[in-house]
């Protein structure tokens, strides 16, 4: 005779704040995990309201026009070529705040200057005294 699901459960060690708590946490865990790629698109839009630029601009055209437009989850390859823009951007800012480029970003006599107050790439300069 096979018993039901209620019936294998030993009363006297059963705890069932324990358990109960962590079949919460197990179902939230599943429910973010669901959604992972949402709160991906929430930080990359986040991104791009932070930092607005040119360089940022691709995020939201990303999102909405590949990711939202697909009719099941965007794939890997989407994953992986997002993950490398994002590193490249890291890439460049990292290097434009590099103290060799005191020069060409803030003294207003060179064309570098000039030409990146034009153009909000959304590169945060370094503040140099």
């Amino acid at each position: 005779m096979q018993l039901k699901p209620w019936q294998k459960i030993d009363l006297e060690t059963f705890d069932s704040w324990k358990t109960l708590g962590m079949n919460y946490l197990s179902l939230i865990y599943k429910i973010i995990s669901s959604y992972t790629e949402w709160i991906c698109y929430i930080f990359m839009l986040s991104a791009t309201y932070s930092n607005a630029g040119l360089l940022y601009m691709v995020y939201p055209f990303m999102i909405f026009g590949y990711a939202l437009l697909e009719e099941s989850k965007p794939t890997s390859r989407f994953w992986f070529i997002t993950i490398m823009y994002t590193q490249l951007i890291i890439l460049v800012q990292f290097t434009v705040q590099l103290t060799v480029w005191n020069y060409y970003f803030v003294e207003e006599t060179t064309k570098m200057y000039a030409w990146t107050l034009q153009i909000n790439l959304g590169i945060v300069y370094p503040r140099f005294l």
